[in-house]
């Protein structure tokens, strides 16, 4: 049945309180209990937690109209305290865990948008092993995805190896900083305030393997690449804005 109570509902008294447990009408393992002992507020395995929503999606679900926003924080005087964000992934289960494995996902960052008719993938950043793994030996990188416009597909943009490798364009980088463009576009550009100022780096694939710096977006100032035919060897070229001009072969 049915009952109302006003005002305070006390369950024990003062240290000396029992257990609360409150059962769900048909979930399987739903429940929510507040342990006396420790103090502890435990929901069941079936129960979700809806902040500013009446229907959650997944075991904690906060939304709002005008923002919806989380905040940990840490006040606390030692330098080794701070606020944070911990993922655990392991094989088995919770009471029995076992070692994860090489490529193994362990956590990540997903960002959804509503694009007018559902909710699509746009970006992430993804926690994996690289390598396999043992005791006291866990070797992971860090993946970061993103979507090309006109899709909802997310494609790898740049990673960070257990070598501490930088990959951006390659999911294998074997220097510290490995960049491959997909384009004959400049790969590296460096500018000041003044746009018109600028320096860049450019790898293009003409006449051989070129690759040029200069001053200019479109035009580079000089230009070192490999040739072969004719002029088999190392060329240097000095651009007029409008070809290559002063050439030197090696």
């Amino acid at each position: 049945g049915n009952s109302t109570m006003v005002g305070t509902l006390t369950v024990g008294v003062d240290d000396t309180g029992h257990d609360v447990k409150f059962f769900g009408a048909t979930a399987t393992n739903g429940y929510m209990l507040w342990d006396e002992s420790t103090d502890d507020l435990i929901l069941g395995s079936a129960s979700k937690i809806g902040i500013g929503t009446t229907a959650p999606e997944y075991a904690l679900h906060i939304g709002g109209d005008s923002g919806a926003d989380a905040m940990i924080q840490s006040s606390n005087n030692t330098d080794t305290t701070s606020a944070r964000l911990f993922f655990r992934k392991s094989g088995g289960t919770m009471a029995s865990p076992t070692i994860v494995a090489d490529n193994e996902l362990i956590g990540s960052i997903l960002g959804y948008a509503y694009d007018g008719n559902s909710w699509g993938s746009m970006a992430s950043m993804v926690f994996d092993m690289d390598g396999t793994p043992g005791d006291g030996d866990l070797p992971g990188r860090i993946e970061f995805y993103t979507a090309a416009d006109g899709s909802e597909s997310l494609s790898e943009r740049m990673r960070i190896t257990s070598a501490g490798r930088v990959g951006i364009g390659t999911n294998d980088p074997g220097l510290l900083l490995e960049v491959n463009g997909t384009s004959t576009g400049g790969i590296l550009r460096i500018r000041n305030a003044d746009t018109s100022d600028q320096g860049e780096i450019r790898q293009i694939g003409i006449d051989g393997d070129r690759f040029r710096i200069g001053s200019s977006d479109q035009n580079p100032t000089w230009a070192c690449y490999a040739t072969s035919g004719a002029s088999t060897g190392i060329r240097f070229a000095i651009h007029d804005g409008t070809a290559d001009r002063s050439d030197t072969y090696l």
